[in-house]
């Protein structure tokens, strides 16, 4: 598994940490940025491990939460990340 062939999941995962802001959407920040930045100097294990924790964070957020809509007005919409 190469994480440029997780980007969606990796989209999506940014979305919920940024729902989250907490302690653990800065975790998933982490593990993103240094998804970004990997390159030549990292292993292809470490590449790999970091692609399956991202898989299993993003799982642990759709598993565990729902993203609320709520309308403020016609105009504003905000969402908000709800543990279940």
């Amino acid at each position: 598994m190469k994480l440029h062939d997780i980007q969606d999941e990796r989209d999506d995962l940014m979305m919920y940490a940024e729902l989250a802001g907490d302690e653990l959407g800065e975790f998933c920040f982490s593990l993103l940025n240094a998804a970004t930045y990997c390159g030549y100097l990292m292993s292809d294990e470490f590449k790999e491990s970091l692609a399956k924790e991202i898989l299993h964070q993003l799982k642990n957020f759709k598993e565990n939460t729902r993203i609320v809509e709520t309308e403020e007005t016609y105009t504003q919409k905000f969402k908000n990340l709800e543990w279940i």
